[in-house]
């Protein structure tokens, strides 16, 4: 993998046809945007890019039938910082949302800065009806609320999380439970705003939470492709019998832990990951959380069930580092 490609995926459709403006003379025509997010799915975690063991095929549908940008990045492997970059254009550290906002962080008035303008606030000034369904994570005080920041109209949460199942999302202003999935609640009120604002120019954002960890429960339908599934572990080139993974120190099953040198550590690894992220974004500690807590203790858990002895390195503070 080149670079980084974990945080979130963005989808963009522009969707001319779902309006009902007449085609005249006049001003030139303003295509719909659609804009469909997901949150935490890696680059390989979809079909259209060759992976055989996911079932992506929409998202492989809507690759084949449009543009597959193979050279796109986000601009970090974290959450808050690489949507503020999303939305804005700005690395992060511009906007001084470095790590994921966490609730402390959120109460102490952590958030995407007023004087950072969203593509979503030139829109509606130019007349787009505009709205963002599900997740926020920019901030949780008044000012920074998706209102805001050029969006007429949110149906979702602030934070960083939610329920998998059964959520509750702020709609117009107020809390309200809904039953079911939670990607099952955004898309419905989804086509909510969608036909609202069939008649008029609209830009729309949907923001899943998923695959996020945890993702789970899920419906019986969405688990049953996956029931029996083996899939490939990674493994590092040129590195026999070791499997590195970021972040991760792996002995392949059956081989008995060596010396330091012999097993890879998150140290060397983590440390030159957030070297070549500083390059870019000036700061390595958020190359450091999406190296340790992303989408690696997926690849943990499994290589732990086929047997793996995996030595897993954390940086608890300046001092040095510690095993988990």
């Amino acid at each position: 993998m080149n670079g980084v490609r974990c945080g979130c995926w963005v989808f963009a459709l522009l969707a001319a046809a779902l309006t009902a403006n007449p085609v005249a003379a006049g001003p030139p025509k303003r295509y719909n945007l659609i804009a469909i997010v997901t949150d935490d799915q890696g680059h390989w975690a979809v079909g259209a890019n060759g992976n055989k063991d996911v079932k992506t095929p929409n998202m492989d549908k809507l690759a084949k039938q449009g543009a597959r940008f193979i050279n796109a990045f986000t601009a970090t492997p974290v959450c808050s910082p690489s949507r503020a970059s999303y939305f804005t254009g700005k690395w992060g550290t511009q906007v001084a949302i470095t790590d994921w906002i966490n609730p402390q962080e959120g109460t102490a008035g952590v958030g995407l800065p007023n004087d950072a303008i969203t593509w979503a606030q030139v829109l509606q000034k130019h007349g787009y009806s505009t709205g963002l369904i599900g997740k926020w994570h920019l901030g949780s005080q008044a000012q920074f609320h998706p209102t805001k920041h050029g969006f007429d109209y949110f149906a979702g949460f602030l934070g960083g999380g939610n329920t998998p199942m059964n959520p509750t999302f702020e709609v117009n202003g107020k809390d309200k439970k809904f039953d079911g999935p939670e990607p099952d609640v955004v898309v419905d009120l989804a086509i909510e705003f969608l036909k609202k604002n069939r008649d008029r120019p609209f830009a729309l954002a949907i923001h899943f939470r998923a695959p996020h960890l945890p993702y789970g429960p899920v419906p019986k339908q969405d688990s049953d492709p996956f029931k029996g599934a083996d899939p490939k572990i990674p493994n590092a080139d040129n590195c026999p019998p070791l499997l590195a993974a970021a972040g991760i120190g792996v002995m392949a099953p059956g081989e008995e832990p060596g010396t330091d040198e012999e097993v890879i550590t998150a140290l060397k690894y983590i440390l030159q990951l957030g070297s070549d992220i500083n390059a870019v974004d000036n700061n390595g500690e958020t190359a450091m959380h999406g190296a340790a807590y992303k989408s690696f203790p997926q690849v943990v858990e499994l290589l732990e069930e086929k047997g793996a002895k995996i030595e897993v390195w954390n940086k608890k503070n300046k001092y040095g580092w510690t095993p988990l």
